[in-house]
């Protein structure tokens, strides 16, 4: 881009030092290319900004989508946890209750031999 306006600079300065009428049309035209120049690669500059802020937007869009489908996977999986926890705590106070009353019983069955064992009972 900077050697664009360079080159319309050195056509203005041409035109501008030029003594000779028969190199004006020469020196015209030269500014003419290098105006337009200038403005075809301004509307490529252009048209790359609006390619980019495009593609930015389908990249947001795509992290989106990504980021929607990933926190419905986390769900799914946070309610099958759910699942399994409580299938796991049943089992765990299934197991306490039987070890408690387990414990229990061998209590009583201790007390009951201590008291046969203790011939002042």
């Amino acid at each position: 881009m900077n050697e664009a306006y360079t080159a319309k600079e050195d056509a203005e300065k041409a035109i501008t030092v030029n003594e000779e009428a028969a190199n004006v049309v020469d020196l015209v035209n030269a500014l003419r290319d290098a105006q337009q120049n200038i403005i075809t690669k301004e509307l490529a500059l252009a048209r790359l900004h609006e390619f980019q802020h495009k593609l930015s937007e389908e990249l947001q869009k795509l992290e989106k989508d990504r980021e929607d489908v990933l926190a419905d996977r986390l769900t799914a999986d946070l309610a099958v946890s759910e699942g399994e926890f409580e299938g796991l705590n049943e089992i765990y106070k299934t197991a306490k209750k039987d070890k408690d009353d387990y414990d229990t019983r061998e209590t009583e069955l201790r007390d009951a031999r201590t008291a046969m064992d203790d011939p002042n009972s």
